[in-house]
């Protein structure tokens, strides 16, 4: 009798899924820079990073039913995304400051980590910044996106702040 298991559980499932999805992404990432250079490997990443962040944005909402009116409510959102599309090993945390200023602090980078591994900290752009401006833009979020560092710079840990530009409410009767 085979030792072999028949099934993965929905969780491991899913982590299968994600870890295979960020291998992919570093070898992708590899190949383009060994084939066309990095800064072209960059480019195109930061493409594509844009692209699929309005497309993340979109789906999680669509599918989940989702509404975003509120700075507690696009908080809500960044707990409810982080869990889904990055690893465990991916450690943040998110604060609402005022109601236009949410900063997430990223404790561990698993994007930095490997790309330590790899010797490539000096030459690789962080995805982060872009890939959260793409989510605003998915989500219709008027904003932006600031970070504290880049990959060369942060030794795996950072700062990034949404500055939200909420529509101003009139007062009743205005």
């Amino acid at each position: 009798m085979s030792s072999m298991r028949a099934d993965l559980s929905p969780t491991e499932k899913e982590k299968l899924l994600r870890d295979l999805w960020v291998a992919h992404d570093g070898r992708w990432f590899l190949a383009a820079a060994t084939e066309f250079g990095f800064e072209t490997a960059n480019k195109l990443n930061q493409s594509i990073l844009r692209s699929m962040g309005k497309k993340e944005a979109r789906e999680l909402m669509t599918r989940t039913g989702s509404q975003i009116a509120s700075p507690s409510d696009f908080k809500e959102f960044l707990e409810m995304a982080g869990p889904l599309y990055w690893p465990e090993e991916h450690v943040w945390e998110i604060e609402i400051l005022t109601d236009n200023l949410i900063v997430g602090r990223v404790l561990h980078c698993y994007v930095w980590e490997n790309v330590n591994k790899g010797g490539g900290t000096s030459f690789y752009q962080c995805a982060a910044p872009l890939r959260f401006r793409a989510w605003l833009e998915g989500l219709g979020i008027p904003g932006e996106v600031i970070a504290t560092k880049e990959c060369d710079t942060c030794n795996g840990s950072c700062e990034i702040s949404f500055k939200l530009d909420w529509p101003t409410k009139k007062p009743a009767g205005a």
